[in-house]
């Protein structure tokens, strides 16, 4: 079996749960890092990695027995013979890889080893009796885009060899729709071409009739399709977007002339979270390790090797990080203690300052280190937390009541949240905080100079992130809105 297809099976289960299994891009991404591109297994899996395959196995997860894992690989090895004309051994093999992955998450005993290769070829019946018990059912498959993944002629040339006569009937058929369909679109592509150049023979020299300059079909059809705004990120003078294509987009700069790499980060891919630093980004890629970019002068990008990763923040010279074992790691400067962070345990969410550090621990607790003056870091008494924010000199807890906890300084008000109600996140500027309710609208406390604080008309709104001094929120349609100084272009976000 393939240790690269269980390893990331398992991984992606440890990182996300079984939710993983409800979006096959998240779980294609945790597969397009561990296996070689063209290898048969990926080629495979991304033509079959739809909900109602992987549903099997979410099922199967849910159950946590390896009897339930054995029964999910019968289904599975059905569904791919039946469905993708490949053949058994191949169906077997994939099937046990990702149960496997799986039991190794779940900590099962279990072991689906490949039988012979007669096992579905041959005869059903013959090899496992209770398979005969099995319905199939039609799968309504809702496909998504997919990388293209190139498979070896030799491979093809194997699984033509070996497959039954029925299944090369299927791979026939395919191949002969594939043909017809590529005829047709060359000749409508060719036809559209002619028309056009008709068009713009009987349309040449003449002006437009009015000022309004008329958006094209295919510009319309760019626009409805393009990737939306999923999650943002804002800390001293800038702001990161996460797109739900898993890419990101930046805005702003850093302190350092010499650092303007910090916004150079189109290459990144498969990103499921992303946080700000003063003067660099941290990407947690769905394989549970850390991209970065910007300054590194303290060391706060130091994190390669760092694995197992589910949470991440960016502070003022320093990066931490949660793993999926609740343990906890820092990098980068520690002249306040920031980085003193070996010792905690059972943490599933970090908040970075710019020279402290929280810890939401899985029982609501939350423990904190570094910088003091301010008493930012008393937060041990908090209780019943769900969510953490770290300005500069004060920190926030959000109650799992809606309620909101300060600590730290309040000379600019940054801390007057106690009357609040209905909040479900919140968000720590440099001296102010910013809370959003479960309806949607907005609230805001502390240093206004820069109108940071002017958020309440905002509606329809699902996150929040806030810096130094700017505000910006994530509507429910994708949009955003942003409040604040735009003095470096933090604000310049109006073509996400």
């Amino acid at each position: 079996m393939s240790e690269d297809l269980r390893s990331a099976t398992c991984q992606a289960l440890r990182l996300r749960g079984v939710e993983v299994f409800d979006q096959p891009k998240v779980y294609l991404g945790f597969l397009a890092d561990a296996l070689p591109k063209d290898s048969l297994e990926l080629s495979v899996l991304y033509n079959q990695c739809d909900q109602s395959w992987l549903g099997i196995f979410a099922s199967a997860a849910h159950g946590g027995t390896a009897d339930a894992l054995r029964d999910a690989v019968m289904r599975s090895e059905q569904m791919l013979i039946t469905q993708r004309a490949i053949t058994p051994s191949v169906a077997q093999s994939l099937s046990a890889d990702v149960a496997q992955g799986i039991a190794d998450a779940l900590g099962l005993d279990a072991s689906f080893a490949e039988r012979g290769q007669n096992s579905l070829g041959d005869g059903l019946a013959c090899e496992r009796p209770e398979w005969n018990r099995i319905v199939v059912k039609p799968y309504d498959v809702k496909h998504v885009t997919r990388p293209q993944t190139h498979v070896p002629s030799g491979s093809l040339v194997q699984r033509w060899r070996t497959a039954t006569t029925q299944n090369r009937r299927c791979m026939v058929a395919v191949l002969v729709a594939a043909l017809i369909g590529v005829g047709v679109v060359v000749w409508m592509t060719l036809r559209m071409s002619a028309c056009s150049r008709v068009r713009n023979m009987l349309l040449d020299g003449v002006g437009p009739t009015h000022a309004e300059t008329s958006v094209s079909a295919a510009e319309d059809a760019d626009a409805k399709h393009a990737p939306s705004v999923k999650s943002i990120s804002a800390k001293g003078e800038g702001t990161v977007g996460l797109l739900d294509n898993g890419t990101l987009r930046a805005v702003g700069e850093t302190e350092f002339e010499t650092e303007r790499r910090v916004n150079d980060i189109s290459e990144w891919q498969h990103i499921i979270a992303v946080s700000r630093g003063e003067t660099f980004i941290l990407g947690l890629r769905a394989t549970g390790k850390i991209s970065t970019m910007g300054s590194n002068e303290a060391g706060q990008c130091n994190v390669g090797t760092w694995t197992d990763i589910v949470s991440v923040a960016g502070g003022g010279e320093h990066t931490i990080a949660s793993r999926s074992d609740g343990t906890v790691l820092a990098a980068g400067s520690n002249h306040k203690g920031q980085c003193d962070v070996g010792e905690w345990k059972n943490v599933k969410l970090v908040a970075a300052g710019k020279n402290h550090s929280l810890g939401l621990r899985a029982d609501g607790t939350v423990v904190a280190t570094g910088a003091n003056a301010a008493k930012q870091c008393e937060v041990s008494q908090w209780k019943n937390v769900t969510s953490v924010a770290a300005g500069v000199y004060h920190s926030v807890g959000l109650c799992e009541d809606g309620t909101v906890l300060s600590a730290g300084s309040n000379d600019k008000g940054q801390c007057d949240v106690g009357t609040w109600t209905n909040v479900c996140a919140v968000a720590a500027g440099a001296t102010f905080t910013v809370g959003l309710r479960t309806d949607g609208t907005v609230v805001a406390a502390g240093d206004n100079g820069a109108g940071q604080c002017d958020v309440q008309t905002w509606t329809d709104v699902v996150a929040i992130a806030a810096g130094n001094e700017h505000t910006v929120g994530l509507r429910k349609d994708g949009t955003l809105l942003t409040t604040g100084s735009n003095a470096h272009g933090q604000l310049n976000v109006g073509n996400w």
